[in-house]
């Protein structure tokens, strides 16, 4: 899909990362019920990926915006309203292996918390530390405890900060559990 169609005006999750940071293996486990096995090979987003799904009872929309610079760019340009407005939660990824992207991640994290809470005030932002598997425990411990602090998420109205991985079984509940609070 190249373009947020403007009839889409259910409530709407974003999930916004840099490329390869898993959203749309968190989409898939989460939401289709797909085998984290089964996502190991997935292709890169282009642009934008948007579906309809049940939750809580209520039709939402769930929007995954591609990670490469281009498609953030855009995002935060081109489409920003197509992609900002009617947003109730956005999701921003961050791989917590790749420790090296950090600083892009933050950048990109704090346009895109500011481009949605521009269109929606009331948008809970949860930024998810995924990918916690693949770092040793005690290390994951200790980004974790830091990961607020390194992206500044004291700064950012309504932003809370989960560790995650598509191999947890309780990825949905979390993302159920975020979603009935608001």
């Amino acid at each position: 899909m190249a373009y947020l169609d403007s009839e889409d005006i259910t409530d709407r999750i974003l999930f916004v990362g840099l490329s390869q940071s898993g959203k749309t293996s968190i989409i898939q486990v989460a939401f289709e019920g797909m085998n984290p096995e089964s996502t190991l090979d997935n292709q890169a987003t282009l642009r934008f990926r948007k579906k309809k799904i049940e939750l809580s009872g209520q039709i939402v929309s769930i929007i995954e915006v591609g990670g490469q610079i281009q498609f953030l760019e855009e995002s935060l340009n081109t489409y920003k309203e197509s992609v900002f407005s009617h947003l109730r939660t956005l999701f921003f990824v961050v791989d917590v292996a790749n420790p090296d992207l950090f600083e892009k991640a933050n950048y990109y994290l704090k346009q895109v918390c500011q481009n949605a809470l521009d269109f929606n005030e009331n948008t809970q932002i949860i930024v998810f530390a995924h990918k916690v598997d693949l770092v040793s425990k005690k290390e994951a411990s200790r980004l974790i405890e830091k990961f607020s602090e390194l992206f500044e998420l004291d700064k950012i109205s309504r932003a809370k900060v989960y560790a995650t991985t598509i191999f947890d079984e309780g990825l949905i509940d979390i993302i159920q559990e975020i979603w009935e609070e608001q």
